[in-house]
């Protein structure tokens, strides 16, 4: 009776040590893996279009959807990596250069009649040798893209705690600590809701927020 007791006491004890770890698992455990999803980086893109063209030309250039798709991963120490679909970005940016075409031909269109001028675009565009679409394929050359993604890929280290991600710039560097980003986070989505502090060097822009990942792994 003594030793049944004894097992039987054992087994409770184990049972009690398995239920404990099975919810002492580390909040990090949850984003480990592989993340993307599509991000619309037209507030972004238009907000620096306002700085370079001024309101002026960039009224004619702002865009409605200018759709990236970020690939996120978190590994299981502590590190984290993030890059773009090129692939997509090339598209992306190819739809940009036919809106960007569409935008100057208007924008010359109404300088045309402000002047009552019989000019059309196309002679105005002659007389100066050349095009719209020259103009704008000379302004976004064939490395564009390839630049791009250079930029948009980096590695860091990173820390979570109460819904709030700390990351660092750089695997060199410690996270930092006075900026975060707010996520939640399910079996197949990662949404981050909003950055906090810092000094806007965050994993992406605060016009981007908020923005959900799905898990591909």
């Amino acid at each position: 009776m003594k030793r049944t007791i004894c097992l039987v006491l054992a087994a409770i004890a184990l049972f009690t040590a398995i239920a404990a770890c099975a919810g002492c698992s580390k909040e990090s455990d949850a984003l480990i893996g592989i993340w993307a999803g599509e991000v619309n980086y037209a507030n972004y893109f238009n907000q620096g279009l306002n700085s370079i063209a001024g309101e002026g030309l960039a009224e004619y250039w702002a865009v409605e959807n200018f759709p990236v798709t970020l690939i996120l991963t978190f590994r299981e120490d502590g590190t984290y990596s993030m890059t773009v679909d090129e692939a997509k970005l090339s598209q992306t940016i190819e739809d940009l250069k036919k809106k960007l075409t569409r935008g100057l031909r208007d924008f010359m269109q109404d300088l045309i009649d402000a002047s009552e001028s019989t000019m059309t675009v196309d002679e105005f565009m002659a007389s100066m040798d050349i095009s719209a679409e020259t103009m704008i394929a000379e302004a976004i050359g064939p490395d564009v893209v390839e630049a791009l993604v250079n930029e948009c890929t980096y590695e860091g280290n990173y820390s979570v705690k109460d819904g709030k991600l700390y990351t660092s710039a750089a695997l060199a560097y410690q996270v930092d600590k006075s900026m975060y980003e707010v996520y939640e986070v399910t079996k197949n989505t990662l949404t981050f809701m909003s950055v906090v502090g810092g000094d806007g060097d965050s994993l992406l822009s605060e016009s981007l927020y908020p923005f959900t990942l799905i898990r591909t792994n």
